[in-house]
């Protein structure tokens, strides 16, 4: 079974290489050509005999291609690589992991991979994964998936929101795209065309201490570095690798200022640290969506090999089942990729809350139909309830009632409801006595009732009548005390000779204002205080204004004395209005017995207080002309 295996492998050897040839038994050699050059040689061990392999493995490595090894051109010497099948047998066999740890650790004379059958057209060169073709044409990929989720309405998705939030909203059918998109990673615009060209310089300010303030460096489309050790090649590459990603893999750069230079463009581009910027870079270069700027690095180590292990690198860390889907990634664009990658990780999310919302129906569906049997074992379930309703129902219509009957099982509360108003107006009647047992004694004692109200109805509108005259009556005497007190007031300063007072004030005013009038200009300084004996007065003077006063006086007793007369008329007329009020208020409440509840208040306001002098409006127009 072994050696059938291992011939398989031997075929596809011979078809993946050329010029294959036994080296030694179970050992084939063949080459890897690039336009007619070979460029690589491959040594493949079809001994299924990997643990036997790993305890000789120096003496196999002399005996296959020691020789051969050192009379190869230099650059084949660097490019030669061991593949050693694994077959059944090699597998196992109990140390089968420890010996091929040791195998592709050992880095003398050649690269080493243990492999199996099925990765042999992998690692040797298998065919092109996609075939040109010459009616190749631009398909809108992330508008096809627009038109299917917007169909299935859950094109929100291409808006790439929070996986959970994306899960409630699937759940609650509100799975369509909303108004505002994400919005994307726009790409700078220098790096717009930095993809597409050459580097033709790259000048190194701050980088690492071999290169910093040198010259530039000026590359062509195809670039030889050479020198010693330590004289900074990797260093030169890592330059090149920090000028693309900002940042660089082997160590920290601190503060690193890298300048490149594109094909037919002089101006100098610096290379930028900004995360927002690289992530960009990452997202339209090779079409990945990473959280990070680092993750920029990935993808220009995975497809720029700027040391010799680069290519083997990626070759035993990839998984070929990887690749197909990286290639595609850079094929359908950024926007696409990013949607590819959100669905990837939504998928299984939506899957598994599915299943929890099918096993939270069943179950609901299950306690539901549990609830249903039994609800309807209990109706069929004879019981006292539903002989009472039965025999409830069934009385009702023998002592008169008219209302509808519902045909449910038991009675509800909406059907009790106008019973216990019926009952309620029963006992009410019953309260009322005998007499109000039939029908006509009811109608009698409703008529009377409105017999009576139709004679309350004319006392209550006099009583309302005289309520309001009594309170406009109130108003005006409230008024006639406030004029009294005012005619009080202006008695006192008539008293007090306050008007010939007022009117020599402004008199004297008057003739000062006149006197400064004439003085003009010297009447704008201080008036010195006037001498106790007025010896500045002449005699004439106040003579003449003594005997004015004297006059004026004359004339205020006068008016005094008219104004004492014309009060004393006022007073008896006040009594007089008075006694009539009195006897108008008493006999409206002897001839009204429904508002004898006032009485009590109006007679103590006729006997214990003491109505106020009030006036009228034209014996208030005399006194002001009087006064």
């Amino acid at each position: 079974m072994t050696m059938q295996v291992l011939e398989t492998a031997r075929q596809k050897v011979a078809q993946l290489l050329v010029g294959v040839q036994d080296v030694e038994e179970a050992v084939v050699r063949g080459e890897r050509l690039h336009n007619g050059k070979c460029f690589a040689v491959a040594y493949v061990d079809l001994s299924d005999d990997v643990v036997g392999r790993a305890q000789d493995l120096c003496e196999f490595q002399e005996r296959i291609l020691g020789e051969e090894y050192f009379n190869s051109p230099g650059d084949l010497r660097w490019n030669k690589y061991i593949y050693i099948v694994a077959g059944p047998n090699s597998v196992k066999q109990p140390d089968f992991q420890r010996a091929k740890t040791v195998i592709e650790a050992d880095e003398d004379f050649a690269r080493k991979r243990v492999v199996s059958e099925d990765e042999l057209a992998s690692v040797l060169g298998a065919a092109q994964y996609f075939t040109p073709s010459a009616n190749s044409q631009e398909f809108d990929i992330l508008g096809e998936w627009a038109k299917l989720l917007a169909d299935a309405s859950i094109d929100g998705i291409l808006d790439r929101p929070a996986r959970t939030t994306m899960l409630e909203r699937i759940g609650s059918g509100q799975a369509g795209r909303e108004a505002t998109p994400k919005k994307a990673l726009s790409l700078h615009a220098s790096d717009k065309h930095l993809h597409e060209q050459w580097l033709s310089s790259l000048r190194v300010e701050s980088f690492r201490p071999v290169h910093d303030g040198k010259e530039r460096f000026d590359f062509g489309q195809v670039t030889l570095i050479t020198g010693p050790n330590g004289a900074g090649k990797t260093s030169l590459l890592e330059a090149i690798e920090f000028f693309y990603c900002g940042q660089n893999r082997r160590a920290q750069t601190g503060k690193a200022k890298v300048y490149g230079t594109l094909w037919d463009n002089d101006k100098e581009h610096l290379a930028p640290t900004d995360s927002s910027r690289l992530r960009a870079r990452c997202l339209h270069w090779y079409n990945l969506d990473e959280k990070y700027a680092n993750g920029l690095l990935n993808g220009f180590g995975r497809y720029n090999f700027l040391d010799t292990d680069a290519a083997f690198r990626v070759a035993a860390d990839l998984d070929p089942k990887e690749l197909p889907e990286d290639l595609s990634r850079l094929i359908v664009g950024s926007d696409a990729s990013q949607v590819w990658s959100y669905v990837d990780k939504l998928s299984p999310e939506v899957q598994t809350a599915a299943e929890r919302a099918l096993l939270y129906v069943q179950n609901a569906q299950k306690t539901l139909e549990g609830q249903q049997a039994q609800l309807k074992d209990l109706q069929e379930r004879p019981s006292d309830a539903k002989a009472l309703t039965e025999a409830f129902r069934a009385s009702l219509p023998l002592i008169g009632y008219r209302g509808i009957l519902p045909t449910t099982p038991f009675v509800s509360s909406d059907e009790a409801k106008p019973i216990q108003a019926a009952y309620s107006a029963l006992q009410v009647l019953l309260a009322a006595g005998p007499s109000f047992t039939t029908l006509a004694s009811l109608g009698e004692r409703s008529r009377a009732i409105d017999e009576i109200r139709s004679a309350i109805e004319p006392l209550d509108r006099e009583e309302k009548a005289l309520y309001a005259k009594t309170s406009e009556m109130e108003e005006r005497v409230g008024n006639f005390e406030a004029w009294a007190k005012i005619l009080a007031r202006w008695a006192e300063y008539v008293r007090d000779r306050y008007v010939p007072t007022r009117d020599e004030y402004l008199r004297r005013r008057d003739l000062v204002t006149a006197v400064g009038t004439k003085l003009g200009a010297f009447a704008n300084f201080e008036v010195p205080a006037m001498d106790q004996a007025y010896k500045s007065v002449r005699l004439v003077d106040a003579l003449n204004n003594a005997i004015q006063g004297i006059q004026s006086a004359s004339s205020e007793v006068t008016s005094l004395e008219q104004l004492s007369a014309s009060f004393g008329q006022v007073a008896t007329a006040r009594a007089r209005t008075a006694q009539e009020l009195k006897t108008a208020v008493l006999a409206a409440f002897n001839e009204s017995p429904r508002v004898l509840r006032r009485l009590h208040t109006l007679r103590r306001w006729s006997h214990e207080q003491e109505i106020k002098p009030f006036f009228t409006r034209g014996a208030q127009t005399r006194c002001s002309h009087g006064a």
